[in-house]
């Protein structure tokens, strides 16, 4: 898995998790230098998820 694919995921799960970024997913997104469709892309599949859980 490469480090953008891991940025990914990480940012995902944390945004579904806790419904925002947190400052781990900021620090993952500069390190694996992550383009802003990219970020955009897996916060806003992360915040579906969390909308998801929320209206069960």
């Amino acid at each position: 898995m490469s480090q953008r694919d891991f940025a990914m995921m990480s940012i995902k799960r944390d945004v579904a998790r806790h419904g925002r970024m947190t400052p781990e997913s900021v620090r993952l997104f500069k390190e694996a230098r992550l383009t802003r469709h990219e970020l955009k892309e897996a916060a806003l599949r992360g915040l579906e998820m969390f909308q998801e859980w929320k209206n069960r």
